[in-house]
């Protein structure tokens, strides 16, 4: 509804599925963005990885045990790359290289479970 009031024009959004962690985005929305016009904006793995890294050292603080925890809770990553490499990604964060442990994690995990939507994009460059 909010959207509904304060959208005077396009809007832009991250692609999303239905569900974000517990939440669950309404269908008129949903349906809204399916028929959009999807836009990829491109950018390196080094770039991706240094600005996601940034993001989560400033919204967690250099807390490696919130990171490997966050691990143990994203989707179905461990049916998707392994126990093994799960266990990799967190002593990349214990020791500090969370940048290293970001480029893995896309990937392995990120960009293949995105692939089909990047597919269908506009790139811009």
């Amino acid at each position: 509804m909010q959207l509904r009031l304060t959208s005077s024009g396009p809007l832009v959004l991250e692609a999303e599925s239905r569900k974000i962690g517990k939440l669950a985005l309404p269908d008129l929305l949903v349906n809204s963005i399916a028929k959009g016009r999807q836009i990829l904006v491109v950018g390196s793995l080094d770039a991706r990885a240094s600005r996601i890294a940034c993001e989560y050292s400033t919204k967690y603080g250099h807390n490696p045990e919130v990171l490997q925890e966050a691990l143990d809770h994203l989707g179905n990553l461990k049916a998707s790359i392994g126990k093994n490499r799960i266990d990799e990604l967190k002593s990349l964060v214990a020791s500090g290289a969370l940048e290293e442990a970001v480029k893995r994690l896309l990937i392995l995990y990120y960009d293949p479970l995105y692939q089909s939507k990047i597919d269908r994009c506009t790139t811009l460059n």
